[in-house]
């Protein structure tokens, strides 16, 4: 077998972790939304339209998150031509659900299309020089998209029955990672949501070897020294640390989740109890209900907001800062300062607390190895304050 079928073979390979997550989420969601048509009764074509577009932009959020399906997007792009299809793959969900409810309008696709647009032109037009460095075309994206969420400019595009703003975070999570996957390779990003050796290869705590072996294709963590298919895929051979499987992956990284969670718990609880920001008000609807709300946080809130602090922000500067752990302060300030608009504003309880948080999610996303293990312990915090910690 020569070196192209050996890529096409593990390319097939890698589509069945995507299908079959999809074809999972497919049923958990499919089951929600029949609780949800007794609320809303609608059209069949309504209905058809909404949970198709709701699904495909899902599978566009995850698809570069997986290792098989990114691959197949990386031999897809294999040339800058095929840059602006990627602002009207990205607004194809919209399409699908204008066409099954009836609710299109020009200045909704305009607005899609302008996000999409402004993202690709910066780093199609300006590319960066130093893959590993923040740019100034990251800093006018970082604007970019904190102007769209902060001035909710995708708010009301998505109105049957109600605004599932939501699917604004789909579509902002999609743009994002194909972006800094595809357009603007950022080495390290972390976007790895299976278990595998690119995750795996993260660097542990105090490892400072990454600023000497990065890898060729920017994508594995910069502590592993080359593999032979560029990617840290399982064909490539156990490191002599023993972080040489899937399951020790998924262990370390479930560990780094729990153990940030913890700590954070210990120290935002009396103080989130002094500053009088949460309260003992449990609001326990069983367990199928709490796991559903955990997964609904995890998807909706925590992917977008670790892959963009975490995996795009901190990577980046902590080479450009040449300071991991300054890199995390700083991050963490700016996630703090995220939430200030929070009612009653400005909101300066939350934004202290957000900023520990933020601390113990860069925290979480070091020693993890990615965005997984900042978003679990992310959607962890936000599920169980919103559970049993709410005032009011």
């Amino acid at each position: 077998m020569n070196a192209a079928q050996g890529d096409r073979e593990s390319g097939r390979a890698g589509w069945g972790p995507f299908a079959a997550l999809m074809a999972a989420l497919a049923v958990i969601f499919g089951a929600a939304a029949r609780m949800y048509l007794q609320r809303y009764p609608l059209p069949l074509a309504a209905v058809a339209g909404i949970y198709v577009c709701f699904m495909l932009s899902l599978a566009l959020a995850l698809a570069p998150g997986l290792r098989g399906s990114r691959a197949a997007l990386e031999r897809w792009f294999t040339s800058r031509r095929r840059t602006p299809a990627l602002v009207l793959i990205w607004v194809a969900p919209y399409l699908i659900y204008a066409a099954g409810t009836g609710d299109f309008r020009w200045s909704a696709l305009a607005t899609l299309l302008a996000v999409g647009a402004a993202l690709v032109v910066l780093y199609a037009w300006f590319p960066v020089r130093e893959e590993a460095q923040f740019g100034w075309q990251d800093a006018a994206v970082a604007g970019v998209l904190i102007a769209v969420v902060l001035s909710r400019q995708l708010r009301g595009i998505w109105n049957v029955p109600q605004n599932l703003d939501f699917v604004g975070r789909l579509y902002l999570i999609g743009v994002a990672a194909w972006c800094w996957t595809l357009v603007r390779v950022v080495p390290g990003l972390g976007y790895d949501l299976w278990p595998c050796r690119e995750s795996l290869l993260a660097p542990l705590p105090g490892d400072r070897s990454s600023e000497t072996q990065p890898l060729p294709d920017g994508r594995g963590c910069e502590t592993a020294r080359p593999l032979p298919d560029g990617r840290g895929s399982e064909t490539a051979h156990p490191l002599p640390d023993g972080r040489g499987s899937e399951t020790q992956v998924a262990a370390q990284l479930l560990k780094a989740a729990g153990v940030n969670f913890v700590w954070f718990a210990l120290l935002a609880l009396p103080a989130g109890l002094a500053l009088r920001f949460i309260a003992w008000n449990p609001r326990w609807r069983g367990w199928p209900q709490l796991g559903l709300d955990y997964l609904q946080i995890f998807l909706f809130i925590a992917l977008l907001e670790e892959l963009f602090f975490r995996g795009f922000l901190q990577t980046l500067l902590a080479k450009t800062l040449r300071s991991e752990y300054g890199a995390q302060a700083l991050v963490a300030c700016l996630f703090g300062l995220f939430h200030i608009l929070h009612a009653p504003f400005p909101n300066w309880r939350y934004v202290a607390l957000a900023t520990v948080a933020g601390w113990f999610y860069g925290s979480a996303f070091r020693q993890g190895g990615g965005v997984m293990a900042a978003a679990l312990t992310h959607a962890a915090v936000d599920t169980v304050w919103r559970t049993f910690f709410t005032r009011g």
